[in-house]
């Protein structure tokens, strides 16, 4: 199970998590365009400073009879680091920070990577400060919006597909009461699919102590006692 996530698909949902949500809760009946959208998007990646979500991944694809599922947690620090905790189907964790990529399972030695380009992952990957027209130039973007849930629907289509972006189709889903997205899922033109579901338990508090240490990480398991929620 470690080999269906990788750094790149890991790289792509951290992407959306900061350009996709959006900067002030609107009025629930106020009727937003996709311009509205795409604005409150771009300056809402200034407000996120950290986050902890739980998530499930489903991955779906031509390699595995039955769909392959893992779980765990995120925990995101927006000065450049990242951390993909993993509890099933077993303990394994994949870390950004500073230009590499550690990853590794308890007991085992950590494996180590630098990530290309000489920008941090942050400035490379999520390419922070991307204006609406930007976005545009990159996507085919449409909006639904059912006006009796608290959810917007996006779909992004990349207008080139390439190593950076293999997906012909992004969908998520954004929770307007957290302006989050809380479902992801990366669609590949082979028919491939990555379905991500998230439960944010703290945005903007602050992270458990030494989280990102290669120690604590293979020891640590979060419990309620860690979280500081934070809405």
């Amino acid at each position: 199970m470690k080999q269906s996530i990788n750094w790149r698909v890991f790289a792509i949902v951290i992407q959306l998590f900061i350009v996709l949500p959006m900067s002030v809760a609107a009025d629930q009946n106020e009727a937003l365009t996709l311009d509205d959208v795409l604005l409150r998007l771009r300056t809402r990646q200034a407000t996120l400073t950290t986050f902890i979500a739980d998530f499930k991944q489903v991955q779906k694809n031509e390699l595995f009879a039955e769909p392959q599922i893992s779980a765990g947690t995120l925990y995101f620090d927006g000065l450049g680091k990242l951390l993909m905790q993993m509890r099933q189907p077993e303990p394994y964790f994949i870390l950004l920070s500073n230009g590499k990529m550690i990853s590794g399972a308890p007991g085992s030695a950590p494996r180590q990577k630098s990530l290309p380009g000489g920008k941090s992952f942050l400035q490379r990957i999520v390419d922070l400060g991307q204006s609406v027209e930007k976005m545009k130039k990159k996507f085919h973007i449409q909006m639904n919006h059912n006006p009796n849930t608290n959810l917007y629907g996006l779909t992004l289509s990349p207008l080139k597909i390439n190593r950076r972006m293999p997906y012909s189709e992004i969908q998520a889903e954004i929770d307007s009461q957290i302006w989050l997205p809380v479902e992801l899922k990366l669609l590949e033109p082979s028919g491939d699919l990555v379905h991500f579901a998230f439960q944010f338990t703290a945005i903007n508090a602050p992270l458990p102590t030494d989280i990102f240490e290669i120690g604590f990480i293979e020891t640590h398991t979060t419990s309620p006692d860690d979280i500081h929620e934070s809405k």
